[in-house]
């Protein structure tokens, strides 16, 4: 498992937003995806 400094759920604009921020701050992080398969 990869050690990351934050972990952000979603991927929505708010989501890129926040990994946009984070990597300009130099931190690790990764976006966590989910996606609802019962529709």
């Amino acid at each position: 498992m990869e050690d990351v400094d934050v972990v952000a759920i979603g991927a929505g604009s708010a989501g890129l937003s926040a990994a946009k921020t984070l990597r300009a701050a130099g931190l690790s992080f990764k976006l966590v995806v989910g996606r609802n398969t019962d529709r």
